[in-house]
């Protein structure tokens, strides 16, 4: 039987205590986690900076560590609101023994970011994780005193004695005119800090649950209505792109439910938008030495996804309640996904009422050919989409004027067991997004091979793995990659007794312009522990469309 990928990370693990069976030991020094993503970049001179959660020690699992925001304290006098960058910054440090967590910061009942942490060394690391969140400026901006709230469900016992340190704050930058925009109107669907059973219930999906509440705008002149989700696999839903089908799963004792998921949202129970997750390892995934110190993408800053419902503004524009929900296609009971909505409204300032309307609404039917092959000591399943489109044609302020949202998907996945100790993984998905906003594609492959073998004297784990995600918008091209190997070998009578310990990663995130070679170049490559840099990008020499720069693993448009 090929052991579950999740025995490796307590990001997968449902809120108990992991079985120290399944740890796979202590770990020995390494250099603090890094990233070849580009840095963010101030659109201005520094105008402020305001601590949001200030030495936060979380060491238990239903810890919340909470410090109230007030915008008077922090927005200098007489600064003009449409000129505000904001950026979040969150840097944490931890030693000991400690599994990857999973964690969120919330501003009143509004996500900023979703994380997840490191696994420690026994001397200690820190990371630093930056998000622009300049969307969500009306937040900030609002002098209604508001808790800034940082969950990360944590255990800190004899064995497990890493003690999470956190502290979040944001820098206030003066943008130049020329991008100033107005700030939007920011709602949370869920409202999971407001909740009595504390912020990760109200956001978790199993199986065919979603996520969800009746809206009221508030205001009647909405003329651009994004919705972000912030979503993250867990449990068996971490590794789903490994996922063999519930028959072959449950004799296995396999993670099930096949390997295609889709996050779909709903307007009053129509189809409003669907994109692909990004399949995103944890630190403590597949085999933990992956990860020391180029950490996977996306695992310290889990990117929200981005769905245009300006198509509904008229009529969520009526002032009248209406559904939105967000689900995920595939979800199966033995996993969860954290799902957490937030509407972003954007507001016509020269009109009472804007009007709108739906003119069409076409869907293909989402039907996944799955396959199988059964060979001797080998079997293979094969899942593919090879077209799927939804094209949502509307009208709004003037029904001469016809606008559209079309989304256009493929997707394929192979996974392969030999044996009862080796599966092989194969994947990708392709998503293109057209809208009002323009175009933007993204490009998601990926490859595992994972044997884990056992005995009465050791327990070993060989992986490679090759992931990449690359996107285009407005114009410019990027990619980040990051491929690996390791070798992980320990004593099954004393885990701290360590045979063979060894892995190699390489990592580069590329941007290209209007130019034919890359404009930036950050190439990482480390070898146990230690990590060197080959090429260091500089974002200055990149010719970006003038409403466009880079905050992290995305393209971010004023």
């Amino acid at each position: 039987m090929l052991a579950p990928l999740l025995a490796l990370s307590a990001c997968a693990a449902p809120p108990a205590r992991p079985s120290p069976a399944s740890r796979v030991g202590a770990f020995p020094n390494s250099a603090n986690p890094v990233t070849a993503s580009p840095p963010l970049t101030p659109l201005g001179p520094l105008v402020a900076s305001c601590a949001l959660i200030e030495n936060a020690a979380l060491k238990s699992y239903n810890q919340l560590a909470q410090q109230v925001y007030h915008a008077s304290e922090c927005i200098p006098a007489g600064m003009p609101s449409d000129a505000l960058q904001v950026v979040l910054t969150f840097h944490g440090r931890v030693k000991g023994v400690q599994f990857d967590r999973t964690g969120a910061v919330w501003l009143g009942d509004v996500a900023l970011l979703r994380t997840t942490t490191p696994e420690p060394t026994p001397e200690g690391i820190e990371w630093t994780v930056q998000r622009d969140v300049t969307d969500y400026r009306a937040l900030f901006l609002d002098d209604t005193p508001r808790n800034t709230t940082l969950s990360i469900p944590n255990i800190v016992d004899g064995t497990y004695n890493g003690v999470l340190y956190v502290n979040v704050s944001i820098a206030l930058y003066q943008i130049e005119s020329a991008a100033a925009t107005q700030s939007r109107k920011i709602m949370s669907l869920a409202a999971p800090v407001s909740s009595k059973t504390g912020p990760w219930k109200p956001i978790t999906a199993y199986g065919t649950d979603t996520v969800g509440a009746e809206v009221t705008l508030g205001v009647r002149n909405a003329n651009e209505i994004f919705l972000d989700v912030f979503a993250s696999g867990h449990g068996c839903e971490e590794f789903w792109y490994t996922n063999p089908p519930d028959g072959y799963a449950n004799a296995t004792g396999n993670c099930g439910g096949g390997a295609f998921r889709l996050i779909r949202v709903f307007v009053d129970g129509t189809l409003a938008g669907t994109l692909f997750p990004y399949p995103t390892v944890y630190t403590g995934g597949i085999n933990p030495l992956l990860w020391r110190p180029l950490t996977g993408i996306e695992s310290f800053d889990v990117v929200p996804y981005r769905f245009d419902l300006t198509p509904f503004a008229g009529l969520l524009n009526d002032a009248a309640p209406h559904r939105i929900s967000v689900d995920v296609v595939g979800n199966n009971e033995k996993g969860y996904w954290y799902l957490d909505p937030v509407l972003v409204v954007g507001t016509d300032r020269s009109a009472g009422i804007v009007r709108g309307g739906i003119v069409s609404h076409t869907a293909t039917p989402l039907s996944p050919a799955s396959t199988s092959k059964n060979a001797t000591g080998t079997v293979t399943f094969a899942v593919d989409l090879p077209r799927y489109e939804l094209d949502i044609q509307y009208w709004i302020g003037a029904k001469s004027h016809l606008l559209g949202v079309k989304y256009e998907l493929s997707s394929s996945n192979v996974n392969t067991f030999v044996g009862s100790a080796v599966q092989v993984t194969d994947g990708e998905m392709r998503c293109t997004v057209t809208s009002h906003t323009g175009s933007s594609a993204s490009f998601y492959p990926y490859h595992v091979w994972l044997n884990m073998t056992q005995s009465k004297a050791s327990f070993e784990i060989d992986a490679t793995v090759a992931f990449a995600r690359r996107r285009s918008e407005a114009g410019v091209m990027w990619e980040n990659q990051i491929e690996g190997a390791a070798t992980y070998n320990r004593s099954q009578t004393n885990h701290s007794d360590i045979n063979i310990m060894r892995a190699h990663s390489a990592e580069v995130f590329l941007v290209n312009d209007t130019s034919s070679a890359p404009c930036f170049n950050t190439t990482l490559q480390a070898a146990n522990g230690a990590y060197q840099t080959l090429s260091q990008g500089n974002m200055s020499r990149c010719k970006l469309p003038q409403n466009a720069r880079f905050c992290g693993e995305e393209l971010c448009l004023v």
